[in-house]
């Protein structure tokens, strides 16, 4: 799972690329977001810009907005494709400052 750091009012978009994952003639059809505090477990989507994330034919992206100072946050990006499968990808954001 990839990792980055955030402070708490930054604007930060993270795409993720599924190219490697596609299965053969496949594209992203459309892409939401999830978000989970791993201190206390809840779900918290308020780190996103909008749970809707932007797509291409092989990418999803996020725009990470809040969070807590000290908290890291699961979030978990879900591709529907075009032949109805879905693919998902984890990041994990770390609010520092």
């Amino acid at each position: 799972m990839e990792r980055f750091f955030k402070t708490e009012a930054e604007l930060y978009p993270i795409a993720i690329d599924f190219t490697n994952r596609l299965p053969t003639g496949a594209t992203i059809a459309s892409a939401t977001g999830s978000a989970v505090n791993t201190r206390t477990g809840l779900t918290d989507n308020t780190v996103f810009d909008n749970t809707s994330l932007t797509v291409t034919t092989t990418t999803a992206k996020a725009v990470f907005k809040l969070g807590n100072s000290g908290d890291d946050y699961e979030a978990s990006y879900s591709a529907t494709l075009s032949d109805g499968s879905i693919l998902v990808e984890k990041v994990l954001m770390q609010v520092r400052g």
